[in-house]
């Protein structure tokens, strides 16, 4: 399961704005799921190896979330409801989704952590927001598992109380869940 949170060597060079990190998700090619999710890895290891500024970062991560939900999702298919064992292209599938959703979570805490240092008004909100994306996403590495009818690994587990330890360590554990609740709230809005 090791090989699954790794990450590979990115072959975008490095996100050193907003404008062209939007630019790689508009570009992301939707209508064909594979490749958009080769180049979500990609984004995903860009901004890892070579990280923009806080705001910069966290920005792309956010406006990133509906494309990665709507690729991870029709990948998804391939293998969901199918007899096991899966078909080679099925795992493989299964085995993609699940490292952008650890690739995923993992930019959140990297994010999160270089923003440990800031200290303005809305940073217990930020950091908050960020290890609850990573809670989630970790989360959804395990609901994967579930929907391949596949035993969890133990190095998923330890991910996801990582996380949840970190935001207990910076003292923002209780804002996740208001920082939740927003989101629900300006969703409805």
């Amino acid at each position: 399961m090791n090989d699954m949170n790794t990450v590979s060597t990115p072959s975008i060079s490095g996100i050193p704005d907003l404008q062209s990190g939007l630019d790689v998700i508009s570009g992301l090619p939707l209508a064909r799921p594979q490749q958009a999710e080769i180049e979500l890895g990609h984004f995903f290891d860009s901004l890892l190896y070579m990280p923009p500024p806080v705001a910069v970062y966290l920005e792309l991560l956010e406006q990133a979330r509906e494309p990665l939900c709507f690729v991870e999702e029709e990948l998804a298919r391939q293998y969901v409801n199918k007899p096991l064992p899966l078909s080679h292209g099925e795992e493989a599938s299964f085995r993609q989704v699940v490292t952008t959703w650890l690739k995923a979570a993992k930019a959140y805490a990297h994010c999160a952590q270089l923003d440990a240092a800031a200290d303005d008004s809305d940073h217990q909100y930020r950091v908050a927001l960020m290890l609850h994306r990573s809670i989630y996403y970790a989360g959804m590495a395990l609901v994967e598992h579930h929907r391949a009818r596949r035993e969890l690994p133990a190095e998923l587990w330890l991910d996801l109380h990582e996380y949840y330890s970190a935001a207990e360590e910076w003292g923002v554990a209780s804002e996740i869940g208001r920082a939740s609740c927003r989101e629900r709230v300006s969703s409805v809005v």
